[in-house]
């Protein structure tokens, strides 16, 4: 019976594909021990394919519903802080009004006055914050201020007043101007959109509203309050000592009475944020326990991981050890 030999050639490669082979294989093994991951995750799920594909593609979409969530909780957290500003323009002022009465002199009343300018100013500036480049008490208008400049405004008020002279009717004239429903606040005080409600969609069908202008009523009324007391001791003819208390007072009246207006506004963003709290909840639980299953799917196992390393390095090195043994068999050696 014949034998079958292999030629130096042969055994030449034979070995180099060997030596690759079992290097190839101690790569593999090394990078899936450090990584915790199967290197060829399509053979290790095997008939599972389709179920990690679903995993994935859910784990992706959570990761949406989790940014846009985290987004608009950080839109909501910002109205918050711009509604936080208001309360305490409105309760501050309110505070200075109320010690006025037919005893404040003149110019006790001038610096009433002028603090319901600041307050009218800080309010403004509150509404037209935006955040992340976009408005945020403007509905649907996302786009520049949502309220006209606060001298503008005074000024067009101050036109309206002309010379008006008592306190019902400066009040009633400002009453108008902001509740008309073509002029004044209307017209170019109020820049924002006027729409729809805007309902943000969180994810799974669930909807979020954000739509707090600053046209509402409690923020109208903050503004009524502080104009009034703004323009209380430059109100056209309706000035003197009477007609200032008058002003001064219902303007106290007005921002007493809003204040529990703004807290309920500031309650209904809360409730919003809260939504979004329990749904992100939700969200990264879900993510939790399909990312655990995705890695059940294609973790690779640590003890098995190591032993198969620790088999292929005894065999790599076998065979340097044989490789060694057969470079240096010659007759010429044998002879020797």
């Amino acid at each position: 019976m014949p034998r079958t030999t292999i030629g130096t050639m042969s055994q030449h490669f034979l070995t180099q594909r060997n030596n690759v082979r079992l290097r190839t294989q101690m790569n593999t093994l090394t990078n899936e021990l450090s990584t915790g991951k199967k290197s060829d995750i399509a053979r290790a799920v095997g008939l599972d394919s389709g179920r990690l594909a679903h995993l994935d593609n859910r784990l992706t979409l959570l990761g949406a519903f989790e940014l846009s969530g985290k987004e608009l909780s950080n839109t909501l957290g910002a109205m918050q802080l711009s509604l936080g500003a208001v309360e305490t323009a409105r309760s501050d002022l309110t505070n200075k009004l109320i010690t006025i009465n037919s005893g404040s002199s003149q110019n006790i009343r001038d610096l009433a006055s002028s603090n319901g300018q600041d307050a009218f100013e800080k309010v403004v500036s509150s509404m037209n914050v935006q955040f992340g480049g976009r408005s945020l008490f403007g509905g649907a208008q996302t786009n520049g201020p949502v309220l006209a400049d606060a001298s503008d405004m005074l000024a067009d008020i101050q036109a309206n007043i002309g010379a008006l002279t008592s306190a019902s009717d400066v009040i009633t004239a400002v009453d108008d101007w902001f509740d008309s429903p073509t002029g004044g606040f209307s017209s170019m005080g109020y820049l924002g959109g006027t729409g729809a409600q805007v309902e943000q969609k969180l994810g799974d069908g669930t909807e979020i509203s954000s739509d707090f202008r600053a046209n509402s009523d409690e923020v109208r009324n903050v503004l009524k309050g502080t104009v009034i007391a703004a323009i209380a001791t430059n109100a056209g003819g309706a000035t003197g000592s009477a007609n200032e208390v008058a002003l001064l007072r219902h303007a106290s009246e007005l921002l007493l009475s809003s204040g529990q207006e703004i807290v309920g506004m500031q309650a209904l963003v809360g409730q919003s944020e809260q939504r979004i709290d329990e749904n992100l909840v939700q969200y990264e639980s879900e993510a939790a326990a399909l990312s655990i299953a995705r890695n059940n799917m294609v973790s690779a196992d640590p003890f098995e991981t190591a032993t198969a390393l620790e088999q292929t390095q005894i065999q790599l090195e076998t065979h340097y050890t044989l490789t060694a043994r057969l470079s240096r068999l010659s007759l010429t050696e044998y002879l020797r």
